[in-house]
């Protein structure tokens, strides 16, 4: 699969809808690998996200990553 956003480009980036996002669609977010990818599927699948800035509340995620990733975020695809 192919980055969503090129480096250097100023086009706006393709969203990950937070919800049914495969694994290796979690990480292509700035900041997520395979540990990060499987504890936000962990999450919800215990908690369907209601809004995007939910995913904090998955370990690991605080403010800082929350920032880089939150304009590639999305509730449905």
């Amino acid at each position: 699969m192919q980055s969503h956003l090129p480096k250097g480009s100023m086009l706006a980036p393709e969203s990950i809808p937070l919800n049914d996002a495969s694994k290796s669609e979690l990480m292509e977010l700035p900041g997520v690998g395979a540990a990060t990818a499987d504890r936000i599927i962990a999450f919800r699948e215990l908690h369907s996200f209601r809004s995007i800035d939910e995913i904090k509340k998955v370990k690991t995620i605080g403010d800082a990553r929350f920032n880089r990733m939150k304009s590639y975020l999305r509730l449905k695809r």
